[in-house]
């Protein structure tokens, strides 16, 4: 009988030191863990679309793709778009991931992920000049539209304090003069270091469009 009680003495000690080892367990104080940041995402594809905005017909597409991210070729088709000089077009920059389709009919659109986080994304805009000599390209904020041949402002601004930039949407006012140039588009991937300039972080993907700017359009 007195083996009995020592056993469950000494099962009762036990199951107490398992409670007080679970108590001090649950009311330890948070540790605080850095949220992960994410990586660059796959793109593959680039497409701008741009529609006048007083002419609602007038609309163009240009289409970058290079599937392979890793170096494979680069399709420049479908990489161009024609704007009729004095002219204001609304742009859309669309993403895309053909390398992992949904289906065998359906691309993955990688716009709605930029979208989501675009406090730590920028679309940037310039010209390369080492084509044509005669095309300018510049991304003032609003105001008065410059001289260049293009202008593009980037309309939607992401969450930070203050708001900055991204560039999915952008209005672009085109000059008085006919040119053509070869418009470098870049997306910067910018965790913890956006700060409404394009040098900072890594980049998603760079494309490139071939603009003609024409009053002869058709």
């Amino acid at each position: 009988m007195k083996r009995n009680k020592s056993v469950i003495a000494v099962s009762a000690i036990i199951i107490a030191g398992s409670y007080m080892m679970l108590w001090s367990s649950c009311n330890k104080k948070a540790e605080y863990t850095a949220p992960i940041v994410p990586g660059n995402e796959p793109i593959t594809t680039l497409r701008l679309i741009a529609q006048n905005i007083n002419e609602p017909s007038d609309i163009d597409t240009g289409i970058w793709t290079q599937l392979n991210t890793n170096g494979g070729p680069i399709d420049f088709s479908k990489a161009h778009l024609t704007l009729k000089t004095n002219a204001s077009y609304r742009m859309y920059v669309d993403l895309l991931d053909l390398d992992f389709p949904v289906s065998t009919d359906t691309p993955y659109f990688v716009t709605p992920l930029i979208e989501a986080r675009k406090n730590f994304h920028l679309l940037c805009f310039q010209a390369d000049a080492s084509f044509f000599g005669n095309f300018a390209v510049e991304t003032p904020a609003w105001g008065p539209t410059t001289a260049a041949a293009l202008n593009i402002y980037r309309e939607d601004s992401d969450a930070n304090t203050p708001p900055l930039a991204v560039g999915l949407i952008d209005s672009v006012v085109t000059g008085s003069d006919s040119s053509s140039g070869i418009l470098d588009i870049t997306l910067h991937h910018q965790p913890n270091v956006k700060n409404g300039t394009c040098p900072p972080g890594s980049i998603d993907i760079e494309a490139t469009d071939t603009i003609y700017i024409s009053p002869n359009k058709r």
